[in-house]
């Protein structure tokens, strides 16, 4: 389970972003190692996820974000695929301007 973030890098969230980044490099790299194997790997990078984790959201915010269910329907989408087809990553957005988007500003969060 990786982020969004881990493409779009917010201000004042660099050591987050990071470490998302991270972890699509090792379920890249993992891919390259186990693939041959038959093992599946794949990044999920979801943007902002209406969970406990997010209760320091706005409410108007919290209503736009993914619930979790669609990670769960997406992991559900993974499982049934063939044994041929390795999905790499999959990211996860909301409506917006663009793919890459936050729903937070990321400038007013850090005061």
């Amino acid at each position: 389970m990786s982020s969004l973030a881990a493409r779009i890098s917010p201000p004042n969230g660099s050591v987050y972003a990071a470490t998302k980044s991270a972890l699509v490099s090792l379920s890249n790299a993992a891919h390259a190692e186990l693939s041959r194997h038959g093992v599946h790997v794949t990044a999920l990078l979801p943007g902002f996820v209406d969970t406990p984790g997010t209760a320091w959201a706005d409410p108007a915010v919290r209503g736009a974000m993914l619930p979790a269910s669609d990670l769960a329907e997406a992991v559900r989408f993974l499982i049934r695929t063939s044994a041929r087809c390795y999905v790499p990553e999959l990211m996860m957005t909301t409506a917006g301007p663009n793919v890459l988007h936050s729903l937070i500003d990321w400038d007013t969060a850090a005061t």
